[in-house]
C-alpha cells in the first residue's frame, strides 16, 4: 500500500490525473471547433453568392453587347419585339425615334436602340433586367423603312 507521504505514490497519482482531457475540457474544445467551422462555411457560402451573381452579370454584358452588335448589322427591329434567348438568358431591344435632321438630300434619323438582357422569358412588370445597354443610331432613310 502507497502512503500519501511516499513520493514515488505522490508521482504517479499526478501522472494518472496529468494524462488525459477531462470530458469538460474535450467538450469546450468541440464547441469552440463548431463555432469556426461554421464562422468559415458562412464566409464561404457568402463568397461564393458574390461569384454567382458576378458572373451572372457579366453573362448579361455578353449578351447585350452581342445583341447590340446583332441589331447594328440588321434592319431595325419593331418597338415591342418579343423577348429572344441567347446563351440561357433573354434580351429585348426597343428602339425610339430620338429627331430627325436633313442633311443634303437624305433624311437622317437618330435612334436610340436598348437592349435589357433578363434572368427568364417572363414580360411581367417587375421582371427587373440584370443589364440594360443603350447607345444611339444614325439611320439612313432606306434603312428606317423596317420600323
Amino acid at each position: 500500500m502507497f502512503r500519501i507521504d511516499d513520493p514515488a505514490a505522490a508521482q504517479c497519482a499526478k501522472s494518472r490525473r496529468d494524462a488525459g482531457f477531462t470530458l469538460v475540457e474535450v467538450l469546450v474544445a468541440f464547441l469552440i471547433v463548431a463555432a469556426t467551422a461554421q464562422l468559415a462555411l458562412m464566409i464561404f457560402a457568402g463568397q461564393s453568392r458574390h461569384v454567382s451573381t458576378s458572373d451572372q452579370i457579366l453573362r448579361a454584358l455578353q449578351v447585350s453587347e452581342s445583341a447590340l452588335a446583332e441589331l447594328e448589322h440588321a434592319a431595325p427591329v419593331d418597338q415591342e419585339a418579343p423577348r429572344r434567348e441567347m446563351n440561357g438568358l433573354w434580351w429585348q431591344a426597343a428602339i425610339s425615334k430620338e429627331s430627325n435632321a436633313a442633311v443634303g438630300n437624305q433624311d437622317r434619323g437618330l435612334f436610340s436602340i436598348t437592349v435589357s438582357v433578363f434572368a427568364s422569358p417572363s414580360t411581367e412588370r417587375d421582371d427587373a433586367p440584370i443589364v440594360e445597354l443603350t447607345t444611339k443610331r444614325i439611320l439612313t432613310g432606306q434603312s428606317e423603312q423596317g420600323l
